[in-house]
């Protein structure tokens, strides 16, 4: 009897048996939304219509942030603006830059109001949530990502080594924060919490794993340990990308039930990380974004997300994803090849 989308997904983060492999991404651009023929003004519909379309079991999203206060333009006529954290940007259509970080002189210290999960919007996932069958995944954060944005991250680093007292007095907050929306999520309803936290880059974790163990870990255990109250029947994942063969023991320890990502091009072997953590967690991602899925043919594509599921799909505990999102880079003739190779696909 053919599951549906929940439990199929639940199944896989369970180690349980499934009908097919779950499959499903963080975030799908809309450009490739668009090219795969879906054009509405009303995000919902389209991003629930090319989800139908690739046969995705799960939508995942975080609440909405309050609206940031404008600051004018540049000469350049890009928008500045400024956060709910206090930080600074200049905005594109494309891109973004930081111009003054939270954390810059010591009356920023006194200045900093803590964020509050009251200050979120959660409309976007309860519709979600009521109107659709997916697998829905509530998003929260880390302190990693987070500190880096409020502090910018060279003086982030520099603290971490010279004062890491100073970055514990805001992470304390930020903490607090993020188990608060996870908290949010569950009591939502929704169907799984991830936190994303981009901890590693290619070659390792940016901070040492000696560091991490003082500035990162203890707040993850604080984050899954008061999701986990709210109800411990509720997943919690963590994404990050890069590199984290090294701490993939202490991301265990840290109570989560899956990890995302697992970026190939940064040296995260699937096979190996099947062989030595599947059992313990759920493995979501690991097909290529850096030059598979943006160059390759769509043969090519299949061929690889068929080796990849005969690697990490035996045993269940393994969804289907790339190893971020699915990008505007990504031709829509190769998100196709993917998912309807894994939609053919059967253990």
């Amino acid at each position: 009897m053919a599951m549906t989308k929940k439990e199929r997904v639940l199944a896989a983060l369970r180690h349980e048996p499934v009908d097919t492999v779950p499959k499903g991404e963080l975030e799908v651009s809309k450009e490739l939304a668009e090219a795969l023929g879906f054009v509405s003004d009303d995000t919902f519909e389209w991003e629930k219509g090319v989800r139908e379309r690739l046969r995705m079991d799960l939508f995942a999203a975080c609440a909405d942030w309050p609206p940031e206060e404008p600051l004018g333009e540049d000469e350049y006529g890009r928008r500045r603006s400024r956060n709910w954290y206090g930080i600074e940007v200049l905005r594109t259509e494309h891109t973004l830059e930081v111009v003054r970080p939270a954390f810059v002189t010591d009356a920023d210290y006194e200045a900093f109001v803590e964020p509050t999960v009251a200050m979120m919007d959660t409309s976007r996932l309860e519709r979600w949530r009521d109107e659709t069958d997916f697998f829905v995944f509530g998003q929260t954060g880390g302190v990693f990502d987070t500190l880096t944005w409020l502090f910018g991250f060279e003086q982030y680093m520099e603290l971490a080594l010279a004062d890491p007292g100073r970055i514990k007095r805001i992470a304390d907050a930020v903490c607090r924060f993020h188990m608060e929306l996870g908290r949010r999520c569950v009591e939502l309803g929704l169907d799984l919490v991830l936190v994303a936290d981009d901890i590693a880059y290619n070659a390792g974790t940016f901070l040492s794993p000696r560091l991490c163990d003082e500035l990162v870990f203890p707040y993850y255990e604080r984050i899954v340990r008061g999701i986990k109250a709210a109800d411990p029947a509720v997943p919690v994942m963590l994404h990050t990308d890069g590199n984290v063969s090294e701490v993939m023991e202490r991301i265990i320890a840290c109570g989560y039930d899956g990890v995302h990502s697992l970026q190939p091009s940064a040296g995260m072997d699937i096979a190996e990380v099947k062989r030595r953590y599947g059992e313990r967690l759920c493995l979501m991602g690991n097909l290529d974004i850096n030059r598979l899925l943006p160059y390759g043919t769509p043969d090519e594509v299949r061929a690889a997300t068929r080796a990849l599921l005969e690697t990490a799909a035996p045993g269940s505990g393994f969804i289907l994803s790339t190893c971020n999102v699915l990008t505007k880079d990504i031709p829509a003739e190769n998100a196709l090849a993917m998912y309807e190779e894994a939609e053919a696909f059967r253990l």
